[in-house]
């Protein structure tokens, strides 16, 4: 990025509130990908980022629960040098862990994936579940 882009990017900051439906992945996706693409990121970070906010959504809808307001919270902020895409929901999971991926398998890849894709994540139960993970911007060739 230049530093004009890096200007623009630094510490940029948007907070969704989604219903807590399968729909709402989509419309994450969509958001975000508007959004990074308007703040400059490069096109291969934004696909990695569209795919991981799509899985955790998701992952969120089916196997969590609705939090106190009945949705879910989707949130990422930019910077310079990574995007950190965070998804709260109401709980319902007691542990969160990638399953080996399969060829036999037709679900249960959402986590693998986020996994092989980001660079870190984490998830913090103690408020339902929120999973925060973070992708780095490549580095030019």
């Amino acid at each position: 990025m230049t530093s004009d882009e890096e200007a623009q990017v630094h510490g940029h900051e948007v907070q969704l509130r989604l219903p807590f439906a399968t729909a709402s992945a989509p419309a994450a996706r969509r958001e975000l990908v508007a959004d990074l693409q308007t703040a400059g990121y490069p096109e291969p970070l934004i696909n990695d980022a569209a795919l991981v906010v799509t899985e955790l959504v998701t992952n969120g809808v089916l196997h969590g629960q609705p939090d106190a307001s009945g949705g879910l919270a989707v949130s990422w902020t930019g910077h310079p040098d990574r995007v950190v895409i965070v998804v709260c929901d109401g709980g319902g999971v007691d542990t969160l862990a990638p399953l080996p991926l399969t060829t036999t398998e037709s679900h249960g890849r959402g986590l693998a994936i986020v996994d092989y894709i980001t660079d870190s994540w984490q998830v913090d139960p103690t408020r339902g579940t929120r999973i925060t993970a973070e992708l780095r911007v490549p580095r030019p060739r």
